[in-house]
């Protein structure tokens, strides 16, 4: 197997990222591998976003797995993309087989992450059950890897910690608390065990209480059986190992050279939101940190709405109790094993400039963003980096 790019979308993709993955692809060598599903599947009937899954597509090192199960929730059929699309043959369109899992079942096993010789499978979950399907996703790719004898290991921060809440009660949908507890119940799939991680600033700011490492008896009050509050750095300690780490959305480079394993991964962030209205770039922030404390180099990129952090200045108030996000990078861009960049196509769809005493970040064109990739893939003592969207 060649050097592998791999990207995992559930959620709604955006033209420019699109865009930039066909001119990544052109400029690289390696094969794309790229899963869809939930709201990702909606891309390939949008007409304003045909011509770049046609380049995509063509492209004859590119591999399209849609998540079946989810389209025909969605009415999507392969019959539709054929009338859609100008070319004939969708050959390297591939749909999982019609049940839940399949989808799962197909990425893990790839040959990407066959060859894995530690057998843990990761995913990392931001949003909170019922009001997002990411939690879905989530506990399907857990059965999945369960299924398929993996070590698996849930990974909460954000609002992924209201995943463990206990009592969970929903009238119509899966109940994902009680999936969870089941999961980690080494009965369940014969004594392979499935571990959850939380994330306890997160816990803690969402009304868990005030969780220590021998509170057991109030961690059991608040969250399901299995599911363990710990600190971030127990959780960025899972990003060290060269295993794969999923996510709702998440992108992997894989270099299948044999060589001994020394350092770790590194991690680039995309950084997609809008400041303060959500946690994402503030928890994307802290995140980098706590990896670069590790040791872990992480490259964080500005794209798409995400370049609206450095637009403007930022001006905070006592009462707003909110970071200023422009002086978290201002006072962290010379951190050990962080670079900062932004996307300069995003700025320039947006006609928007970035603020004037934030210049160190690094412009960053789509042939400059493939190079980056490219440099994360041919790493030295590693054979493996990561992209999570923020």
């Amino acid at each position: 197997m060649s050097n592998s790019l791999f990207f995992l979308f559930s959620e709604k993709i955006s033209p420019e990222r699109l865009e930039w993955i066909s001119l990544i692809q052109n400029f690289s060598k390696n094969t794309l591998t790229i899963g869809i599903t939930g709201e990702a599947l909606y891309s390939f009937t949008d007409q304003s976003l045909f011509p770049e899954w046609e380049s995509i597509i063509r492209n004859q090192r590119c591999n399209i797995h849609l998540d079946q199960w989810e389209a025909e929730i969605r009415g999507i059929t392969i019959k539709s993309l054929t009338k859609n699309y100008k070319f004939s043959s969708l050959t390297n369109i591939k749909l999982s087989k019609n049940i839940k899992i399949g989808f799962w079942d197909a990425i893990l096993q790839l040959e990407e992450f066959r060859n894995f010789k530690d057998n843990y499978m990761g995913f990392l979950q931001m949003k909170g059950p019922y009001m997002s399907r990411n939690s879905v996703y989530a506990v399907n790719f857990l059965e999945s890897s369960l299924k398929n004898k993996k070590q698996a290991q849930l990974l909460c921060y954000l609002d992924g910690v209201h995943t463990g809440h206990i009592n969970q009660a929903p009238s119509e949908f899966e109940n994902i608390g009680r999936l969870i507890s089941m999961y980690a119940d080494p009965q369940t799939h014969n004594n392979q065990i499935m571990e959850t991680l939380a994330c306890s600033r997160c816990s803690i700011a969402r009304g868990y209480g005030e969780i220590t490492q021998n509170d057991e008896e109030n961690n059991a009050k608040s969250v399901v059986d299995g599911f363990r509050i710990c600190n971030l750095n127990e959780i960025v300690d899972q990003f060290e190992r060269s295993s794969p780490i999923f996510a709702p959305n998440v992108g992997m480079w894989i270099n299948s050279t044999e060589k001994k394993f020394i350092s770790s991964p590194k991690i680039l962030l995309m950084m997609t939101h809008t400041p303060y209205q959500e946690e994402f770039t503030f928890g994307g922030l802290s995140f980098a940190m706590a990896c670069a404390n590790h040791g872990i180099h992480v490259s964080i990129l500005f794209v798409e709405d995400g370049i609206y952090n450095l637009v403007g200045e930022h001006k905070i108030h006592s009462q707003d109790h909110i970071f200023n996000i422009q002086e978290i990078v201002d006072v962290t861009w010379e951190m050990d094993k962080i670079d900062y960049y932004i996307y300069t196509p995003s700025i320039l769809r947006r006609n928007v400039s970035i603020n004037g005493y934030l210049n160190f970040v690094n412009p960053l064109s789509t042939e400059e963003l493939q190079l980056l990739i490219s440099k994360h893939t041919n790493q030295e003592n590693s054979n493996m980096g990561r992209i999570i969207f923020f």
